[in-house]
């Protein structure tokens, strides 16, 4: 029984993991987005 709960834990760790890791891939596209299309707009891109 606890070998289930641990499985369905980590199971749901696991899931999130890939979202983060989805969420990081589409946050570091839009930054380079904003990196090529407006680098004169966007002074705070320079410093990160």
């Amino acid at each position: 029984m606890g070998y289930g709960r641990w499985a369905m834990g980590y199971g749901l760790w696991a899931m999130g993991n890939g979202l983060w890791a989805m969420g990081n891939g589409l946050w570091a596209m839009g930054i380079g987005k904003q990196l090529i299309s407006a680098p004169s707009l966007s002074p705070i891109a320079y410093r990160l």
